[in-house]
């Protein structure tokens, strides 16, 4: 869509960052908020040496269900370019954090084929696996850490990664449940 060649990265305030189940208000946002239901990852120690192969850091995180809460601070949003979205933090306006996989590193290597999906109101809107994260979340989380790695500010233990959308950006509906699943875990958000 917006014709780079690798992917855009955002980094959260903490403030941004909200437990499930979170309540927004919709005229927080310039732009109307939109979900997207994203496989969690939290950091179980820091992450400065960075493996070739992304399975192997199936030993060093935990997973989690969240919601991305995209919002824009520019009124041009979709509309503009990779520089404008960078710029505005690729759009990233809240994380939802919700409750944590309870799997051990063989699950977290087979997070590809996790299924993941976005209910409003008890109907699924969106369905997808983990896979829908350049084919892995644990591939998002190596290209992050490499990143930051790079810049000299590797992940930190117990810092978290959201990989991107797997249920795509569904708008978000005033007074409506909105319920995230990654496997068994759970996000939820409503907007008022």
């Amino acid at each position: 869509m917006l014709r780079v060649d690798a992917p855009l990265v955002g980094r959260y305030r903490s403030g941004h960052v909200e437990q499930s189940p979170a309540v927004f208000a919709t005229d927080t946002y310039v732009t109307p908020p939109h979900l997207e239901v994203e496989v969690g990852l939290r950091a179980l120690r820091d992450l400065t040496d960075v493996p070739a192969d992304p399975l192997d850091l199936a030993d060093v995180v935990e997973a989690f269900a969240a919601i991305e809460v995209v919002a824009a601070r520019l009124a041009a949003f979709p509309l503009i370019g990779a520089a404008q979205l960078a710029a505005d933090n690729v759009i990233g306006a809240r994380m939802v954090v919700g409750s944590t996989l309870d799997l051990a590193s063989a699950g977290i290597r087979g997070l590809d084929t996790t299924p993941v999906e976005l209910g409003i109101d008890g109907e699924v809107i969106a369905s997808a696996t983990g896979a829908e994260a350049l084919g892995h979340p644990l591939v998002v989380l190596q290209l992050v850490a490499a990143h930051a790695a790079s810049l000299g500010q590797p992940i930190r233990s117990g810092e978290l990664v959201i990989t991107g959308t797997c249920t795509g950006l569904v708008p978000a509906r005033v007074g409506a449940d909105h319920v995230g699943r990654v496997g068994e875990a759970e996000v939820r958000v409503r907007f008022h």
